[in-house]
């Protein structure tokens, strides 16, 4: 059986646009710090875990401290690919819509023609799934799109917003991204689209998931994330998001039932 290569496809965008839907964590210098952080985190899990890095950036902004880490804190020598493009979007379609095109523009360069056993990550950049190892392992065996989705009784909307799909990471193949994610920009921000990405995807897949689509729609494990939200400016690891993440990995376990 042929081991499956991981690759971590870093999103980023250092310098936001300043308009109507500007994030509120919008310093360059503060986000430029947040992704390389999280560069150092990727970069030290090794061969072991995964087999090499890809980072997007969409805003042209200077990458040369990301490209010197790659180089320089790099124990074992992992390939780290640099895709760059200025997004060309309209700024009130939103941010999704841009890193749904940025995306399609690494698809075309990094990802496209790479053997079906090449596992992408795609991960927010600036942020660290600090279980990502453990996330990996306990992936199904294959899969086209492995995403984690919600649907929250109306009861428990505490915890979280119903009929929602995680994009801060998803797992895909090339032909999963060419099937499920290629040119999905196309509904999200666009007249007459949805403009949340979570909430333009979720019903696309879940649809795609009963008619039998090789989507994974819940994660086996809990994904622990270190960051800061980059619209609430909230850390994703304070004690409610850790009471909130204890409740849905005891969810996960035993009621696999309910998304939480």
């Amino acid at each position: 059986m042929t081991v499956p290569r991981n690759i971590i496809l870093l999103t980023g965008t250092i310098r936001p646009t300043v308009d109507a839907f500007s994030t509120r964590r919008s310093d360059p210098s503060v986000r430029l710090r947040d992704y390389e952080q999280a560069l150092r985190f990727y970069l030290g899990l090794g061969k072991g875990v995964i087999d090499g890095i890809v980072f997007c950036e969409n805003s042209g902004a200077d990458l040369s401290s990301l490209q010197a880490i790659a180089r320089s804190e790099n124990p074992d020598q992992l390939p780290v690919q640099f895709v760059q493009a200025v997004s060309d979007c309209p700024p009130d379609y939103g941010k999704g819509h841009a890193e749904l095109l940025l995306m399609d523009r690494a698809y075309a360069q990094a990802i496209q023609g790479q053997p079906e056993t090449t596992r992408f990550w795609k991960i927010t950049g600036r942020l660290i799934i600090e279980n990502i190892a453990a996330l990996i392992a306990t992936a199904p065996t294959t899969f086209e799109l492995y995403i984690d989705m919600r649907l929250v009784p109306k009861a428990l909307r505490a915890f979280g917003v119903d009929r929602w799909a995680d994009t801060r990471i998803i797992g895909f193949t090339p032909e999963g991204y060419r099937k499920h994610l290629l040119d999905k920009r196309q509904i999200v921000g666009t007249p007459g689209a949805i403009f949340v990405v979570e909430e333009a995807l979720f019903p696309v897949y879940l649809d795609a998931w009963q008619r039998g689509a090789a989507i994974v729609p819940r994660f086996a494990i809990q994904p622990v994330m270190i960051g800061v939200g980059a619209d609430s400016n909230k850390d994703y690891n304070d004690l409610a998001s850790r009471v909130k993440n204890g409740a849905r990995r005891f969810t996960r376990r035993f009621i696999p039932s309910l998304w939480l």
